[in-house]
């Protein structure tokens, strides 16, 4: 937009210039309120379903589905770890997307 000296406040700034930093803080804001929200919504479904055995279930499955076995138990909880952390961390990145902070969309991959 162009901005002639005659609009221009004591300030310096054109009112609908400012006008329009403030309606995009507005919106920078709202995006990052909601993101909290949904990451501590995310945080609390996520404890509940992994404190109600849900994870063990889906960390079978999944190990299943990859035909994946290893040699002790020791190596499996250091597996199970690896996999809850990307879980997690795909789960963030997602909630991410849907407020429009991140451009596309993770799924979970198969390294563990």
């Amino acid at each position: 937009a162009v901005v002639s000296t005659q609009s221009m406040g004591s300030s310096g700034i054109n009112a609908e210039y400012g006008e329009s930093l403030s309606n995009r803080g507005l919106v920078i804001m709202t995006r990052i309120h909601l993101l909290v929200l949904l990451l501590g919504t995310a945080t609390i479904i996520l404890d509940s379903i992994n404190a109600g055995g849900s994870m063990d279930l889906a960390w079978q499955r999944w190990k299943r589905q990859h035909a994946k076995q290893y040699a002790d138990s020791s190596e499996e909880a250091k597996r199970r770890a690896i996999w809850q952390q990307q879980v997690d961390a795909v789960s963030e990145h997602n909630i991410r997307y849907e407020v429009e902070l991140e451009s596309y969309k993770k799924g979970q991959g198969i390294c563990p």
